[in-house]
């Protein structure tokens, strides 16, 4: 997933991948442990704070279906949390006609979240990635259409032995889901639609709309780092929360240097309103890359 350029403190990990391939088939074992920001010291990584698993796939060749599983085991166990959490899953993609690609992907989770001073929890969580692309590459414009839809479990009741939060482990802090940064792959329903017009080969543009309600109203609404940024799990409260469309525009001066700008406006739905300030929220970025 894609990651924000412009930030100083990125996701770090310390760890090796081991890759096998024999012909169409291809395999990754992987450990890795979170690196700690520390101001004051050298950052280090550590053990209590690892994952590991693997992830492979098939594709006999580049217009061939594309198949990808995977197992992945995260822990944290630092100090007095004992959080295991595995991840198995299944991915597909495949060319259906003529400049159109359909994608699906379904992960499952399953483990225990608690700590050594609190009766532990069962892990029963879920995620749902689909999406549809068509591309019209022999029309002015290039014109390319994408169908998008993300669902995420979230906890059903809080007071029981059981948790449904879906955890999109490790996942970037900015994109897929919207401009602004408010939700990610965790207790949502995000239907989305975008389409990218390419007037030259150096300018494109991408207009966006995305939609979003919560899987459960009983769970929070989580940004993209995780942070539960609303949590009215009692009394009056929908489950829209609300929608976002942006519009974003790229171009490439040459191979070394581009350009790209952005604006989201997001309009609050009634669990924004049921559960406090309900603001209008309008953002514009403008980045530049060189490339040496």
């Amino acid at each position: 997933m894609p990651r924000p350029m412009w930030a100083n403190r990125i996701r770090a990990l310390d760890g090796g991948i081991l890759h096998y391939q024999d012909g169409s088939l291809w395999g990754d074992l992987m450990y890795a442990q979170d690196v700690k920001y520390d101001d004051d010291k050298i950052n280090q990584s550590r053990s209590e704070d690892f994952l590991a698993g693997f992830y492979g796939g098939y594709q006999e060749h580049k217009m061939a279906p594309l198949i990808e599983t995977c197992f992945l085991t995260l822990k944290d166990l630092k100090g007095t949390t004992n959080n295991q959490r595995y991840t198995v899953g299944a991915r597909m993609q495949a060319t259906v006609a003529e400049g159109t690609v359909v994608d699906f992907e379904f992960p499952y989770q399953f483990g225990h979240v608690g700590s050594a001073t609190s009766k532990k929890k069962e892990i029963k969580a879920y995620a749902f990635h689909t999406d549809v692309t068509k591309s019209w590459e022999a029309l002015k414009w290039k014109p390319k259409l994408m169908v998008t839809y993300d669902k995420a479990s979230g906890d059903k009741d809080p007071n029981d032995s059981v948790n449904n939060t879906f955890n999109p482990i490790y996942q970037s802090t900015h994109e897929p889901y919207g401009l602004l940064d408010f939700f990610r792959w965790q207790n949502v329903h995000n239907p989305e639609i975008s389409t990218t017009f390419s007037p030259t080969e150096k300018f494109k543009f991408t207009p966006q709309a995305d939609f979003f309600w919560l899987n459960s109203k009983f769970d929070s609404w989580y940004n993209s780092s995780g942070t539960a940024l609303r949590s009215k799990i009692s009394g009056e409260r929908g489950y829209y929360v609300g929608s976002e469309l942006s519009l974003r525009v790229y171009y490439d001066f040459n191979k070394s240097f581009k350009l790209e700008s952005g604006y989201a406006h997001f309009f609050p739905g009634g669990y924004v309103k049921d559960s406090g300030a309900d603001d209008d929220v309008d953002w514009f970025y403008s980045q530049m890359a060189f490339k040496f």
